[in-house]
Order: structure tokens, then C-alpha cells, then sequence
């Protein structure tokens, strides 16, 4: 199974798409902060999706690479990376391995379809 990573500009997308006009991130933190995921998999060889979902969540909430919103860009950035990567989040906490993108009406959902969508029409 090939693993599709977030880039720094999706990542900043997914950040825009929650709050449009929080200003202009620092792109140096982010990417230091997408650097430890590359590490978990280039030095440590994990293949796990999980794992990689939640360093997003650690390394984009640590990192402060945003003015505002960033542990919820930190868990969009975590949910859209699981998504695309073929796991369905079912609202229930509860994580299926299936293939499949079911998502609910709520806002978050909203915001992170709309970044599932953008980011599935480019080329990996």
C-alpha cells in the first residue's frame, strides 16, 4: 500500500479552509513539523498509518506554525491524512480500515470534506 503524505501547502490549505484570515503561517515550522513524519517513516520505518496520523496530530499542534487554530488543524490535517489514506472516520471515535470515505453533516466534517476533495483532485 502506497501512503499518500500531506504537503506543506495542504496542509496550509486545511488551515485556511477552518480560518481564512489568520494571516500568513511559518512555513519553516511547518515544514520542520512535517519533517518528523518523514523521519518516522524514512529512520524508523513505520508503516503505519496510525502512527503517521498521530505524529500530524503532535508535530502540527507543537509546532505553532499558525497564529490561531492550531491543534484543530493539527487533528483536520490527522483526519484528512487517514482519510486518504483509505480509513473511514464514523464520528463513533472509532476508526475502519475499509477503502471507503463516509463523512457526517457537522462543520468540522464540512471542512475537512472539502479539503478531502481539493486534495483527491491533485496528482499524488
Amino acid at each position: 500500500m502506497t501512503i499518500r503524505f500531506l504537503t506543506v501547502d495542504e496542509v496550509v490549505e486545511i488551515q485556511r479552509s477552518t480560518l481564512p484570515n489568520s494571516g500568513k503561517p511559518d512555513l519553516s515550522k511547518l515544514e520542520g513539523a512535517l519533517s518528523r513524519i518523514e523521519a518516522l517513516r524514512d529512520y524508523e520505518e513505520c508503516e503505519d498509518i496510525f502512527k503517521f496520523s498521530a505524529m500530524y496530530l503532535i508535530s502540527i499542534a507543537k509546532a505553532h506554525a499558525f497564529n490561531d487554530a492550531n491543534k484543530r488543524t493539527a487533528f483536520q490535517a490527522a483526519s484528512v491524512f487517514l482519510i486518504l489514506n483509505g480509513v473511514e472516520l464514523n464520528g463513533t471515535g472509532q476508526a475502519d480500515h475499509t477503502g471507503s470515505h463516509r463523512r457526517s453533516g457537522t462543520r468540522y466534517s464540512s471542512v475537512c470534506s472539502q479539503s478531502i476533495v481539493r486534495l483527491s483532485q491533485r496528482p499524488a
